[in-house]
């Protein structure tokens, strides 16, 4: 026997016999009730799979490290709190937190796992060894941890920790203008524990801001104090999205003035990481002991409370505390991690994680400020919220002219001389609250003016798209506006809107958010509005994808008689329409006019292609639509004639798999090359490999791409040849790049089955053509699409200081 699977029989143990089917690859004991795994499971030496989530394993067997043969261990779903030192034995096994479409690696997600840290599997191996290496010497428990306080404006956060602190009420305190931080040492369980205090503002223009410094690995207060306009479950999503499960408690404040409460059972139930509400008065001091000693022990819940650190990294966290410098570059930061032997780059980011979970240090990798760590997360804070509150900027309508932070900056605690003024700024946009105006200007669009300008615009023969939130961060727009920006058209942007045209592809789109209803409204016209929409709903999606647990629902207008005129039209689920496809239902019911509607001609107005949704999605057993796991395979072709002149293909190739290896999407994408390609070679990689992307670099006139024959003579193949050739691959290719001297006539006949292509309007120099190639499996590697790719390989062309940026062209 090589498979048996006993998943889902309600097992409490695993028989003994089992260690008797030496000849098993594949073991499916998911959705059990297991408690230990027996010794005979690591008798099974020739096993390959072997799936134990959704058990209740609170530890492994030593051996388990015996079943070298495995290539996926699914331990996700147990109780897990520690990792045997020996997993890491497991040459071939890919440490994961999640699961991916590779069914290989072990997976850890949904254990309680303190040692290795949750932070630090989900960097993956190479971070779990280092981690065991670190704790080789002198080692202790941490006993650290972040509280941030959150709530509207005069809620009373401050009070609060005052209270917290042992000091006394002020009825005349005044509201915190951005993020105040305390230090309180407590002891709970016979041990010391520090924390910090993160009491932020709650005023409404604070909100955007405040995500960058909310943290996970974290406990959250939220203060309410029962006005009428308080919106509970509006700070529970916030915490949600950006603090993911930290443990949050609720402190209903004020109730000297306003006996008040919440429906307590239903928020519990909506919001399981809630664990308990505190009924308090700051200003008579009632239920602060209550509460004090509940947050005391709810601390223990926040899992890096309990991490163990190596001396070592006491030592580092203990020199960066102690620095009087603003903020340090990341050189210099490792230059004293080395002297603490702190060597390996994985434990050195996986320390500056930690140090920023836990507010000692300001670190945002994410937004490619990897370079510098701050080290007074005050200095910072202060500086971004006094911009953000400037009276003066709020009277320009977001417009901040630089040399006025002299000004805005000038009354403040800390010092911001004008030499550090252009790291606050580059700071805030990465953080997509401003963008460039010119030399000495950035817009904050979260200032801009309210009412919407007049603008002309074909509504009508529009694309049609809304999105529809759950919950809709304020920073949804603003960041959207950031992002295209370069595409605004006449200045037409407004807070709540903008209009874009990309002069490329003559398109037209207009954005719309409606806060109260929290939906967005797209609209796009123009000769390519398909290709442009789907760059406006990937800002989007990706916009969308930087929050956690949000639900968006993509909506399509209903284009039947009745609703294609209408200003209330029906709308029908996006990814229900893609189902119905996918189950080969071709029409749905609109519920205003009762009339059938063709589900094709509702996606034919969002996709580019509707025959190939089924390559693109498929539907869950659980009935859930999702974009098939596959990897993009690149195609790169070449050839070189011996009677051309040559051109510099291996550095091209070279330069693009050095940055493929390197990228964020490394794991989903896969470079197979061919040089020297014929005619034959041509058909036959392109059979072998099912790639999604064909990249063709060589010579091009213009009657055809230039390749080999079996001599290495030149072998011109005609435009017609191409477009008949990549016919019979419509389903499978969606992207050619014929990076060769006047291939845009090649292009264009390609077009007609190929959802995009790439060709040279004239001769293209071979530096051109590389910088090109180098920006646009850039974009690709970092999970941009195929338009921001090919934009970003024309930038590339412009930022090498070459000719010839004008002359690639996306058809």
């Amino acid at each position: 026997m090589q498979k048996l699977s006993l998943l889902d029989n309600q097992l409490s143990k695993i028989p003994r016999e089992i260690g008797k089917l030496k000849e098993l690859q594949e073991l499916w004991l998911n959705d059990n009730k297991i408690k230990e795994l027996s010794k005979e499971i690591t008798q099974l030496r020739n096993l390959q799979k072997l799936d134990l989530s959704n058990n209740q394993l609170s530890e492994l067997p030593k051996k388990i490290t015996q079943l070298k043969n495995l290539q996926y261990l699914n331990l996700s779903n147990n109780q897990l709190s520690e990792l045997p030192k020996r997993i890491i034995d497991l040459e071939n096994l890919e440490i994961k937190w999640r699961e991916d479409y590779s069914s290989e690696g072990i997976i850890l997600e949904g254990n309680p796992l303190e040692s290795p840290p949750i932070e630090i599997v989900k960097k993956g191996r190479e971070a779990v060894i280092e981690y065991f290496k670190s704790l080789e010497g002198e080692k202790q428990v941490l006993n650290e941890v972040k509280v941030l306080l959150v709530g509207e404006g005069g809620a009373g956060k401050t009070s609060l920790v005052k209270r917290l602190l042992g000091k006394k009420f002020d009825k005349e305190e005044s509201k915190t203008e951005g993020i105040n931080i305390e230090k309180w040492g407590v002891n709970e369980g016979g041990k010391k524990i520090k924390v910090h205090l993160w009491d932020f503002g709650g005023q409404e223009i604070m909100h955007d801001t405040h995500q960058f410094f909310l943290s996970k690995c974290s406990l959250y207060v939220l203060v309410l104090d029962g006005r009428r306009e308080e919106k509970p479950e509006y700070w529970l999503k916030h915490i949600e999205s950006f603090g993911g499960n930290s443990p949050i408690l609720v402190v209903l404040n004020k109730i000297d003035e306003n006996r008040f409460d919440v429906n307590r059972g239903f928020l519990q139930e909506k919001y399981p990481s809630i664990k308990g509400f505190y009924p308090v008065s700051c200003k008579t001091n009632k239920g602060i002991k209550t509460f004090k000693e509940s947050l005391k022990r709810a601390l223990n819940d926040v899992e890096i409370i309990r991490t163990m650190w190596a001396k070592s990294w006491f030592n580092v966290k203990t020199q960066l505390e102690n620095m009087e410098d603003d903020f340090i570059s990341y050189k210099k930061y490792q230059e004293i991690c080395n002297k603490e032997n702190i060597t390996e780059k994985s434990a050195q980011d996986t320390l500056a994680d930690f140090l920023n979970d836990l507010g000692v240090i300001l670190h945002f990798r994410e937004f490619g400020l990897e370079d510098k760590l701050v080290l007074r997360p005050r200095w910072l804070t202060g500086a971004v919220y006094r911009v953000i509150n400037s009276e003066k900027l709020a009277k320009c309508n977001g417009v901040l002219r630089l040399d006025s932070l002299v000004d805005i900056l000038k009354e403040s605690d800390y010092s911001y001389p004008q030499d550090k003024h252009r790291f606050i700024i580059d700071l805030m946009k990465k953080f997509e609250l401003c963008y460039e105006m010119g030399e000495n200007k950035v817009l904050i669009p979260d200032l801009l003016k309210v009412q919407e300008p007049e603008f002309g615009f074909e509504f009508d023969s529009s694309l049609k798209f809304v999105m529809e939130y759950d919950f809709m961060p304020r920073s949804v727009m603003p960041r959207f506006i950031v992002k295209m920006h370069k595409d605004i058209k006449n200045r037409s942007q407004w807070r709540t809107g903008v209009v874009l045209k990309d002069e490329d592809i003559h398109s037209t789109a207009v954005i719309k958010s409606d806060d109260e209803a929290k939906k967005i409204f797209i609209y796009v016209n123009g000769e390519q509005k398909r290709d442009y929409f789907s760059v406006v709903r990937k800002t989007f999606l990706d916009i969308n994808n930087s929050f956690e647990k949000i639900d968006v629902k993509e909506m399509v207008p209903c284009n039947c008689p009745l609703c294609k005129d209408s200003k209330n039209p029906h709308f029908y689920d996006y990814k229900s329409l893609i189902k119905f496809y996918l189950k080969n239902r071709r029409e749905t019911l609109c519920s205003l006019s009762a009339d059938y509607v063709s589900i094709e001609k509702l996606l034919n107005g969002v996709e580019t292609d509707v025959e190939r949704i089924p390559k693109k999605y498929e539907v869950t057993p659980e009935g859930d639509v999702i974009n098939k796991k596959v990897k993009t395979r690149i195609l790169f072709l070449s050839a070189n004639p011996t009677s051309y002149s040559r051109i510099r293909l291996d550095e091209e190739v070279r330069r693009i798999q050095t940055d493929l290896k390197s990228a964020k999407e490394r794991d989903n994408l896969e470079l197979k090359q061919e040089s020297a390609v014929t005619t034959d070679t041509l058909m036959q990689s392109i059979l072998d490999e099912s790639p999604r992307i064909v990249h063709f670099s060589g010579h091009g006139e213009q009657q055809g791409i230039i390749l080999e024959n079996e001599i290495g003579e030149p072998k011109m193949v005609s435009m017609e040849a191409l477009a008949a050739l990549f016919k019979l691959f419509k389903d499978s290719v969606e992207c050619v790049v014929l990076n060769s001297c006047y291939s845009k006539n090649q292009a264009k006949a390609i077009k007609l089955h190929i959802p995009y292509v790439v060709g040279m309007n004239t001769a293209v120099p071979d530096k051109a053509a590389i910088a090109f190639s180098k920006g646009f499996y850039k974009a690709l590697g970092a999970g941009k699409d195929i338009p921001f790719a090919f934009k970003l390989g024309v930038a590339a062309i412009k930022l090498e200081g070459v000719k010839g940026a004008d002359i690639p062209e996306l058809l």
